[in-house]
């Protein structure tokens, strides 16, 4: 990703009105929040040895790197250091058509189409090779990790395949902000099957009741396995809840993973499930507020009913203004936000964290759980 290197910056020396906040906090790492051209997200200054680190703050970073790299060089220049090393001219961008954003996400763009998902789809191919056959349908793959995403839209996009998307969010938070009964169909294919730890599984009730949520009535959820343990965890799960579905053992698809061509040649079962909404589910969607009535300032992680907070020291500014980094959400994945403190009182800058939930409850525990002072 780019970054700068700098030696002797001045933050004193930065006055641009595109500057929203500046300060540092007992790490001396200094957070410099900024609206640039329409987007706000923030920079990070830090000391390294002798020299200084200029780069992006990871919890607001703007997807197009582009505009990450205009303002990085911006903020050097306003620095007034010494730049003794500078990425940002590389050519190499990742501003990818289809690239959608969790907490703007647009479903006007899908009228009158039809519309799946998949869920963590590691290379891609069933899910390039599904919409490349059905070009009047939209699809949107569901992964956590950015890599995949870029290979796959690139991929998609060198080959003229225009009905995809891409997200980056854990799927049942992306389920949560969803529009109700907005999804056709779900694809769950070959999920890591933690045969020690079920819990971490993403096949759960929970899971299912969070794509029940979003799916049309008959809509379905296409779990794909090599693991028979797993296959039967599913059917025993469906059972419980009294649910219609059918399954499969070895069927072919018109395109296989390298990972399922390998277990083919090990002679191993391929499991299909396929789980149908039923008629008449309750699908209100609920309204969270993400509000301060004061404002947070203890230091300190708490863990609680399967959700975590965590508060780290705050970024102070030379007129008292506070930046407040939180990792928030459930237990086993918490994201990071940032929470602007001054006279008007606290807020989530530059956004307030998805509607979930599990966001919704820890947001709850941050603001009856600590001591306030201004």
């Amino acid at each position: 990703m780019p970054h700068i290197w700098l030696k002797n910056p001045n933050v004193n020396a930065m006055r641009c009105d595109k500057i929203i906040f500046c300060g540092t906090n007992d790490h001396q790492e200094t957070l410099i929040a900024l609206n640039f051209k329409g987007a706000q997200f923030a920079l990070s200054l830090k000391q390294k040895n002798v020299n200084w680190l200029l780069k992006y703050n990871k919890s607001t970073r703007p997807s197009d790197t582009t505009l990450l790299k205009e303002a990085l060089k911006f903020i050097a220049v306003e620095l007034n250091g010494e730049i003794i090393f500078d990425n940002t001219q590389n050519s190499k961008t990742y501003t990818l058509d289809g690239l959608l954003d969790a907490s703007d996400f647009d479903p006007s763009i899908f009228v009158d189409k039809k519309v799946f998902a998949e869920i963590g789809f590691g290379s891609g191919t069933h899910l390039q090779n599904i919409a490349a056959n059905n070009p009047k349908n939209a699809y949107i793959g569901v992964e956590i990790y950015k890599p995949a995403i870029n290979k796959f839209l690139n991929r998609c996009a060198l080959e003229g395949v225009k009905n995809v998307y891409a997200i980056d969010e854990d799927a049942r938070i992306f389920f949560e902000i969803l529009p109700r009964e907005f999804l056709d169909g779900i694809y769950v294919h070959f999920p890591v099957p933690w045969p020690e730890a079920a819990y971490r599984r993403v096949w759960s009730k929970e899971f299912v009741n969070c794509a029940f949520a979003c799916l049309k009535e008959g809509g379905f959820i296409h779990l794909r396995t090599d693991d028979k343990e797993y296959f039967e965890f599913a059917v025993a799960l469906s059972k419980e809840l009294g649910l219609e579905y059918n399954f499969a053992i070895n069927d072919e698809l018109d395109v296989v993973s390298k990972y399922e061509a390998r277990w083919q040649r090990q002679n191993k079962d391929i499991f299909d499930f396929i789980l149908y909404k039923p008629n008449g589910i309750n699908c209100a969607k609920v309204s969270y507020n993400f509000s301060f009535n004061e404002t947070p300032s203890l230091v300190g992680a708490i863990s609680q009913d399967e959700l975590f907070v965590s508060v780290k020291s705050p970024y102070v500014a030379a007129n008292g203004d506070k930046m407040l980094k939180v990792a928030l959400g459930a237990v086993n994945r918490p994201k990071v936000y940032l929470i602007k403190i001054d006279d008007s009182g606290a807020t989530y800058w530059p956004k307030a964290p998805l509607g979930s939930s599990a966001n919704a409850m820890a947001h709850n525990i941050l603001i009856k759980g600590q001591n306030w002072k201004r």
